[in-house]
């Protein structure tokens, strides 16, 4: 009985480590393919808000 209830043990452990490793990669690829619009993204808030001249009034 003792060796049944280790194995069940064993076989849950496992399914668990399986569906965290599963959770894990699924994370970890979503990140790895939003990263270049993430990067975008950055850079032209970066260019709209760093490159903005101040006005004087002088206009016109």
């Amino acid at each position: 009985m003792d060796i049944e209830k280790r194995l069940k043990a064993l076989l849950l452990l496992r399914s668990r480590l399986v569906w965290i490793s599963i959770g894990v990669g699924i994370v970890l690829v979503l990140c790895w393919s939003l990263k270049p619009s993430i990067r975008a993204d950055a850079a032209t808030q970066a260019h709209s808000t760093g490159n903005k001249k101040p006005s004087h009034g002088g206009e016109g």
